[in-house]
């Protein structure tokens, strides 16, 4: 039985993320200083917990959307993952899909932006959850009906 945990192959991903810890952590040193020390995920292999980093094998599809007036989270991280998913054979629309907010920020403060996401994600996940493969050998889990 698969869990309920989303995780890279396991379940579908929809949202804004770091996914380039060492990129991200230079960004704060740079834009943070001393502020950012500690303050993102920390671990012994920041370049193992980057999904932009270990774009090979297998993957669940991913929504990857990304807010142009973001000043947490530049779109580098974004362009990144993308652009290794391509390099990797990854295929937009069928293994991810990427959505460039223009007028998002980090907080999704206007309505317009913040139903966008919330639309797309449900889109998403109606389309890809659970994220079942019948040759795993299995059981399917239930399919929950969002009203």
């Amino acid at each position: 039985m698969r869990s309920a945990t989303l995780r890279l192959g396991n379940a579908p991903s929809p949202g804004l993320a770091v996914y380039d810890m060492p990129l991200m952590n230079k960004w704060d040193a740079k834009n943070l200083g001393r502020f950012s020390s500690g303050f993102q995920a920390t671990s012994d292999d920041p370049k193992g917990i980057s999904p932009a980093l270990n774009t090979d094998g297998k993957w669940s599809p991913i929504l990857i959307v990304a807010a142009k007036r973001d000043a947490r989270i530049p779109m580098e991280q974004a362009e990144t993952l993308v652009k290794n998913l391509k390099k990797s054979g990854k295929k937009e629309g069928t293994d991810f899909k990427y959505i460039v907010q223009e007028q998002g920020t980090h907080n999704l403060p206007y309505d317009d932006v913040h139903m966008q996401w919330i639309n797309e994600a449900y889109a998403w996940l109606e389309k890809h959850n659970p994220a079942y493969i019948a040759s795993d050998g299995d059981t399917a889990p239930p399919v929950a009906k969002l009203n």
